[in-house]
């Protein structure tokens, strides 16, 4: 049987612990809450794919948002915007997504810019021999430009 999944919240509803219950005596949030020692409304069951009443997945620092019953991720730099209709953390400048070869990409705070560099994923790889050259994503021509 799986094993439940709980975020315990503080008073400003973020997840300062995830614990993990079990079948037989930790299967509800009440039951967490009596064995953490909490009122009921600081845990909120997810499940690992995020499907459990479409909450999301649950980690520390993020925050639960009662309203619309659902975990907000942590803001991964000071300059990103939420959108909330898709909840997800937005760049000033839009993610890369238009390109022919297989990038390993990046935001740069510090110069508000996407940067990445080709990857081909060949086990022979030798940096020495041929060594990592960053881009930067052109948001006008949509394209990766040598630095």
């Amino acid at each position: 049987m799986a094993e439940n999944l709980f975020a315990i919240l503080d008073d400003n509803s973020v997840v300062i612990d995830i614990v993990v219950g079990n079948p037989t005596d930790l299967f509800t949030e009440q039951q967490m809450a009596s064995f953490q020692g909490v009122d009921v409304s600081k845990v909120k069951e997810y499940s690992e794919d995020g499907t459990y009443q479409n909450r999301g997945v649950a980690g520390k620092g993020m925050t639960y948002v009662p309203g619309d019953d659902y975990f907000k991720a942590v803001q991964p730099f000071a300059s990103w915007t939420y959108n909330d209709a898709e909840r997800v953390w937005k760049a000033p400048i839009t993610e890369p997504k238009a390109f022919e070869e297989t990038y390993n990409y990046w935001w740069n705070e510090e110069n508000q810019r996407w940067m990445g560099y080709p990857c081909t994923g060949a086990p022979d790889y030798n940096p020495s021999e041929d060594p990592r050259i960053d881009y930067i994503w052109n948001t006008t021509s949509q394209a990766w430009e040598n630095q």
